[in-house]
């Protein structure tokens, strides 16, 4: 179909044919790190001996040659040794490792610190030329705007009448189409920086290792839902 995939995963067990499935030169992995100190990712990921089995699977997969993001994520207030877990991820040859990014209010992290999930705290491009599959099947407009509706699911219904339907557009005119500013900087957004690196959010950078669109890109003004996914 000539798509490119990108699977995000904790690395906490993966298995030989999971690792087959990575190596797919359309397949790109992404994986999140908190710490260089063990005893401090396992209290975040809630998971003991999480530490030592996705820092092992990062090295194994730079090895094996896969492209791979690792994204930091600071839960901030903490003294989060967020600083530290990006330059030991460089120093071990991980390619694509971003500046700490924020916690945002969605998904299992808006449970965390106890707010409900909303719009506002996308970065305004879902669905702008991408879309996620959940492993159920579900399409949504991005990893991270999960706590949306579905627009459809792949099991039942092609992706392309899923892509053309009402639902899908229906699902992009509600997320804030945010302007960006002639000189690339997106000012209005500062902490969330989607122009930087990969053209969108910043936890869900896909242009630099692998450009995983699925989409042509869609410009808030051609969203017309009443046409029933007419471009």
């Amino acid at each position: 179909m000539g798509l490119r995939v990108q699977v995000y995963s904790n690395l906490y067990r993966v298995t030989a044919p999971l690792w087959e499935l990575y190596s797919h030169p359309d397949v790109t992995l992404a994986t999140s790190y908190y710490s260089d100190v063990a005893a401090e990712h396992d209290r975040i990921t809630d998971r003991r001996g999480s530490h030592a089995r996705t820092r092992a699977n990062i090295l194994r997969a730079i090895e094996r040659g896969i492209a791979l993001k690792v994204g930091i994520v600071d839960l901030g207030g903490s003294g989060q040794r967020a600083d530290e877990a990006r330059e030991e991820m460089i120093s071990m040859g991980a390619a694509h490792v971003g500046a700490p990014d924020r916690i945002r209010a969605v998904g299992r992290a808006a449970r965390t610190m106890g707010v409900q999930s909303n719009v506002n705290e996308l970065c305004g491009q879902c669905g702008d030329g991408r879309a996620a599959v959940s492993w159920n099947g579900d399409v949504r407009t991005c990893v991270l705007s999960r706590f949306l509706p579905s627009a459809g699911n792949v099991r039942t219904t092609r992706l392309a009448d899923i892509f053309g339907s009402a639902a899908w557009y229906e699902l992009l005119a509600q997320v804030p189409r945010r302007p960006q500013p002639r000189d690339g900087d997106c000012k209005p957004n500062t902490p969330c920086k989607p122009n930087q690196d990969g053209g969108d959010c910043k936890p869900a950078e896909t242009i630099c290792e692998g450009d995983a669109l699925v989409l042509p890109r869609i410009s808030a003004r051609e969203i017309r839902p009443e046409t029933g996914g007419g471009r």
